[in-house]
């Protein structure tokens, strides 16, 4: 939205950026998903792109936005791409973890479900570390591109209105502070996909996972020339699981402070407003802690299971380590979304500026985005507090063998992927065939010894 002068024609793009949840993804995660791709739409529809019947309603009962409320928007549009670009990698990853069972299958190992869980990546680093495999690649350029959006927004220049609420006072060191904020999400995301897990590491440390193993000279040698490449993980894990959510946690709190202190003339909206913009700006801030908290428990959940479970249970059921990193991972995502969402409403300009339908659209849009990341919040909560009932007994079996009985369709006679592979192939053959008597004709036609040209 924005003058009539700003206006473009937008031609909306269709396209399919989810996969089939499989079946042990929760409601509230695919919930989530939906809500968030309803917030990247709505706000292509928010930004200076705007269709020409919201254009009219904002000329006829609100001020034209000024750049820097155009450029908060868009700003908001490349968080929410960001968020889902996140979240679809972590698909990918299930996607992976799915690949492994079928490739273990084909290799003769049986349909023993037990073996075959075993044999399941136990966390989203060994799911994808091979970058050239096809998960691999198409998880690092999702993962790229929600790093380079988010690098691009200058979220931290949007998301607070520091000039406006005393923040400025803090001179060089809060410029400091913003530009660490804003490079950080990109600095550990681009080293985690550019620097994954070592192949030969993980085969080496498999192989210690056998009773009474004795270390020979080639487990020497992957553990010393593979020994920067893990620890470089290992920093970039920290920096995007530990650095990232403290410095979020401390801006948070800062907006928080400004919030509830004597409204003032800035921009930024606060408690004394009593506006609608300045409530959902507020849940949207409370839900952004939560998220943190959620990211942080399945950290610890994660790092107990690796170095201080007594049992090592993960070793027979992978998901007990794989399950809290995923849905860290997908935390972390989500409060790029909900950060990409309050954009819209901490800005009294850019919420004046709306008309009072895109308005309600926009509350009634957060607030669905608000309620199913709670829900989904929950979900993981009381998974946390209860693995051995989630991820024991049937459920898992019932993954294994679901995942073997769609593989063996896929490769049944007859089916859709079958006969999409024999159409392919056709193709090719007939095109092959062509290429064979295009060369067999020029051969006929080469003039021969003594022949003129």
């Amino acid at each position: 939205f924005g003058s009539r002068e700003r206006a473009q024609t937008f031609q909306p793009v269709h396209s399919r950026l989810y996969p089939t949840p499989s079946p042990h993804v929760p409601f509230g995660v695919a919930f989530t998903r939906v809500a968030n791709c309803c917030a990247m739409i709505t706000t292509v529809a928010l930004n200076r792109n705007a269709t020409s019947l919201a254009l009219g309603s904002l000329e006829r009962n609100a001020a034209p936005l000024t750049e820097a409320a155009v450029a908060a928007l868009w700003a908001s549009l490349q968080l929410l791409a960001a968020g889902l670009c996140g979240q679809a990698a972590v698909q990918v990853c299930d996607m992976a973890q799915r690949s492994s069972i079928e490739l273990m299958r084909f290799s003769g190992a049986g349909k023993d479900w037990r073996a075959l869980l075993r044999a399941m990546p136990e966390s989203v680093s060994r799911a994808i570390h091979l970058t050239e495999s096809p998960h691999g690649t198409v998880f690092k350029a999702f993962m790229l591109l929600a790093a380079i959006l988010m690098l691009n927004s200058e979220f931290p220049k949007h998301d607070l209105y520091s000039k406006h609420d005393g923040i400025s006072s803090w001179g060089f060191s809060w410029t400091l502070f913003s530009a660490f904020r804003g490079i950080c999400p990109t600095l550990g995301i681009v080293m985690e996909i550019f620097i994954p897990m070592s192949a030969d590491y993980i085969l080496m440390v498999d192989r210690f996972k056998q009773k009474g193993y004795v270390l020979s000279d080639e487990d020497r040698h992957v553990f010393l020339a593979s020994r920067l490449q893990q620890r470089l993980h290992v920093v970039a894990g920290l920096i995007t699981f530990m650095t990232v959510p403290a410095l979020e946690g401390v801006a948070l709190a800062y907006s928080l402070k400004c919030f509830f202190r004597q409204p003032g003339g800035g921009d930024m909206v606060h408690w004394g407003d009593g506006t609608a913009a300045s409530h959902v700006w507020l849940a949207i801030i409370v839900m952004r802690v939560l998220t943190i908290l959620v990211s942080d428990a399945c950290m610890l959940s994660m790092a107990y299971e690796a170095w201080l479970e007594p049992t090592g249970r993960f070793v027979h059921n992978p998901f007990y380590m794989y399950m809290p990193e995923r849905h860290a991972v997908l935390s972390l995502f989500t409060y790029v979304v909900l950060m990409g969402l309050s954009v819209w409403f901490v800005s009294r300009r850019v919420w004046q500026s709306m008309s009072p339908v895109v308005q309600s659209l926009s509350v009634g849009l957060a607030v669905v985005v608000i309620v199913a990341s709670l829900i989904w919040m929950v979900q993981v909560l009381l998974t946390l507090w209860n693995k051995q009932k989630y991820l024991d007994g049937d459920d898992q079996k019932n993954l294994v063998t679901k995942i073997l009985e769609d593989n063996e369709m896929d490769m049944a006679h007859g089916s859709d992927s079958l006969k999409e592979l024999e159409e392919l192939r056709k193709h090719w053959e007939q095109v092959g065939l062509a290429a064979g008597e295009e060369a067999e004709v020029r051969h006929d036609e080469k003039p021969t010894a003594g022949q003129p040209a």
